[in-house]
């Protein structure tokens, strides 16, 4: 009888719920363009949030294995309104 023990690593999918809803989002520390739902392996991953006259946001983010959606939230704030 034969147990396989290994872990199976599933793909994980990526969305990006931004404020406002048309700024660009890029994922730094891959050369994939980003897309809503994009498909990565599990892993963490720097987020980029911009648009003109907005502050720019990025942060880090960890995506677990066969996760499907989980939003990531960048409230902007205008530039130079502090």
């Amino acid at each position: 009888m034969h147990v396989d023990l290994t872990e199976k690593v599933m793909e994980s999918k990526l969305y990006v719920d931004t404020s406002p809803s048309d700024a660009q989002v890029r994922i730094l520390n891959i050369s994939e363009r980003f897309y809503q739902g994009i498909v990565l392996s599990p892993g963490s991953y720097q987020i980029e949030a911009s648009k003109d006259g907005y502050t720019t946001k990025k942060d880090w983010y960890e995506l677990k294995s066969g996760e499907e959606k989980k939003p990531y939230k960048s409230p902007f704030k205008k530039a130079g309104l502090f």
